[in-house]
């Protein structure tokens, strides 16, 4: 699978979820199950103290974007996903995550 699916299924499983809940959501690499996931935190809880790698938050508590959105979440969370996130940022993380962490068949140069 290459990067950019990986984070694109990540960001996918993310959205749904983050219409209807207050919290943050994180896409993050679990590096104990070796896999890709959305974590969802309460309380400002980074995926760090799990021993997680994040690659992309998006917080959905009020204070993040009532005063320009009112309750206009949708429009909130395709503003964050095609204006704010820096892909290439994202690219980078995953793939110095990969250094970490085989999310996948092992790329072995042939000879």
């Amino acid at each position: 699978m290459r990067i950019i699916e990986i984070i694109e299924k990540g960001v996918s499983y993310m959205i749904l979820p983050a219409l209807y809940n207050t919290a943050n959501f994180v896409v993050s690499v679990k590096r104990e199950e070796k896999r890709l996931a959305v974590v969802r935190t309460s309380n400002a809880v980074c995926p760090l103290v799990f021993d997680d790698i994040p690659l992309i938050a998006l917080d959905m508590w009020e204070h993040a974007y009532y005063l320009d959105y009112k309750d206009d979440r949708r429009r909130y969370v395709s503003n964050f996903m095609n204006h704010l996130v820096s892909w290439h940022s994202a690219i980078l993380r995953i793939a110095r995550a990969e250094a970490f962490v085989n999310l996948g068949e092992p790329k072995i140069p042939v000879a």
